[in-house]
């Protein structure tokens, strides 16, 4: 375990509609050599713990606007060195089920409705154990086969074939509700 909060020079987390991952961005400034000497490769566990205290005495713990994201280093990329001792890149990271979707693929066959297979492909491919709001619409079943897609990709084909009225479905992730 490190602390590495002094080496972040800016930290961007990007969550959207369009996103099936929260994705955090870090800028780092390492004069310290910490890219050497821990060996960062990607995949590496990374704990984010974010907080807007009212006062400077207030704990983590007790702080009412606090984050705490888990995610996985995707790429380290932008990497230089202006000067001795000096070094500049940047990480990308992506929660967990993001990250396990580019080392899983699926094929096998399907028959439910849209709701039911986004369910299960998260809760047993993806391994997602956060929140999940997945509503509860009787759309009509569907069947088919996933043709060695990602997980992802799968939830995406399944939505952009899924539809209420002519209502589009969604699949994001909130840092507030899973």
């Amino acid at each position: 375990t490190m602390e590495i909060k002094s080496l972040i020079s800016e930290v961007i987390i990007n969550e959207s509609l369009f996103n099936s991952s929260i994705k955090v961005d870090f800028k780092v400034v390492d004069g310290f050599d910490l890219f050497q000497k821990s060996h960062l490769s990607g995949g590496e566990k990374i704990q984010i713990r974010i907080t807007r205290k009212d006062n400077i005495k207030e704990s983590y713990g007790n702080a009412k606007n606090k984050f705490d994201i888990t995610c996985y280093i995707a790429e380290i990329f932008d990497h230089s060195k202006p000067k001795p001792g000096i070094q500049f890149y940047r990480i990308l990271c992506l929660s967990e089920h993001a990250f396990i979707n580019n080392i899983r693929s699926i094929s096998r066959s399907f028959n439910s409705n849209a709701n039911a297979l986004v369910r299960d492909i998260c809760l047993n491919d993806l391994k997602y154990k956060g929140k999940t709001n997945f509503a509860d619409k009787n759309l009509p079943v569907i069947s088919g086969v996933y043709p060695n897609l990602k997980p992802l990709e799968a939830i995406t084909w399944l939505l952009r074939n899924a539809h209420d009225e002519d209502t589009p479905f969604f699949f994001y992730e909130t840092l507030a509700e899973g």
